[in-house]
C-alpha cells in the first residue's frame, strides 16, 4: 500500500476528509504538491503531507502564511501492515483544526 493509499483509508475509517495530490499555490511562479491535504488537522488550512523535506524546505514559511501546516512521511515500507492505531497517533500529534464541537472522541 503506498502512502497516499494508506492516508486515504485511515482518513476513511477515521471520518477525516483526504485531498490526494493537493496543490497550493505559493506564488504566480510555485506551486507545491503534496501527497494529501487533511483538511481537518494541523492547521486552519489542514495538514499537508509531503514525501521528502528539500520538496518542502524554501517554502515553509510562506506554507504557514497560507494557514496550512505540514508533515514528511516516507513511503510505507513494501508489506508493512495497515495500523489504524498508528494513525490515530500520529493524527492527534498533528492536532485538530476542524469545525469547533466535531472533534472526534479518537482524538481525546
Amino acid at each position: 500500500m503506498t502512502r497516499a493509499e494508506s492516508l486515504s483509508k485511515a482518513c476513511v475509517e477515521l471520518g477525516l476528509v483526504c485531498d490526494l495530490n493537493h496543490s497550493v499555490r505559493l506564488t504566480d511562479a510555485q506551486t507545491v504538491v503534496a501527497t494529501a491535504r487533511i483538511r481537518e488537522l494541523g492547521a486552519k488550512q489542514g495538514m499537508l503531507v509531503i514525501g521528502r523535506y528539500d520538496e518542502i524546505e524554501p517554502f515553509m514559511q510562506r506554507i504557514r502564511e497560507l494557514g496550512y501546516g505540514f508533515s514528511v512521511l516516507a513511503e510505507p515500507k513494501s508489506g508493512a501492515a495497515f495500523d489504524i492505531d498508528s494513525y490515530k497517533r500520529m493524527f492527534r500529534d498533528w492536532g485538530w483544526s476542524g469545525p469547533l464541537g466535531a472533534k472526534p472522541s479518537w482524538m481525546r
